[in-house]
C-alpha cells in the first residue's frame, strides 16, 4: 500500500462513507470549513446538575448541525462539545453559505438554547483544499479560532 500510485480525484461534495474505498484513492475538496466548540464546558456540569448540562450540550450539537445542514453544509466530526463542518465549493456561495449557518447558529445559541452560553463558544470559517496529507492545514484552521467578540484565541 504505501508503495501504490495514488489514483487522486476531485471532490465536489462532501464524500459519503460508503463511496470512499479502502483502495489506493484519494480525494480532493474545496470547501468552507466551519468549527464551534464550547469553552470549558465542563463547567457546565458544576454550575447545575448533570441533566441540565446534558440538555444544554445536547441542545448545542443538535443545533449547530440543523443549522448547518440547512445552508447545505456537512456536519462531519463531533469530538465532545465541538462539531467540525464542511460546505464544500470553491465559490463565493460555499462562503456565504458557512457565514449564514454561523449567524443562524449564534443566533440558536443565544437566543434559543442558552443565553450563558453567549461567550462560551468558539467559532472558525475558513476556506481550505482538503487533499490526501491535508491534516497539517485543517489543524492550523482549528488553533485559529476566534471568540464571537472577534478575539483570536489558540494561537
Amino acid at each position: 500500500m504505501l508503495g501504490a500510485q495514488y489514483s487522486v480525484s476531485d471532490a465536489y461534495s462532501v464524500p459519503s462513507r460508503s463511496s470512499l474505498t479502502f483502495g489506493a484513492t484519494a480525494k480532493r475538496l474545496w470547501c468552507r470549513v466551519l468549527y464551534i466548540d464550547i469553552r470549558n464546558s465542563k463547567s457546565l456540569v458544576s454550575k447545575g446538575s448533570s441533566l441540565d448540562a446534558l440538555k444544554v450540550h445536547k441542545g448545542f450539537l443538535y443545533s449547530v448541525a440543523k443549522c448547518v445542514r440547512a445552508e447545505g453544509g456537512e456536519p462531519r466530526s463531533f469530538n465532545g462539545d465541538s462539531v467540525l463542518s464542511f460546505f464544500p465549493g470553491k465559490k463565493d456561495d460555499a462562503a456565504c453559505s458557512a457565514v449564514r449557518s454561523a449567524m443562524k447558529i449564534r443566533y440558536a445559541i443565544e437566543e434559543i438554547l442558552d443565553p450563558e452560553l453567549k461567550k462560551r463558544f468558539d467559532l472558525t470559517l475558513d476556506s481550505a483544499r482538503l487533499s490526501p496529507g491535508s491534516s497539517r492545514h485543517l489543524s492550523s484552521i482549528l488553533s485559529r479560532r476566534h471568540r464571537p467578540g472577534g478575539e483570536a484565541v489558540g494561537r
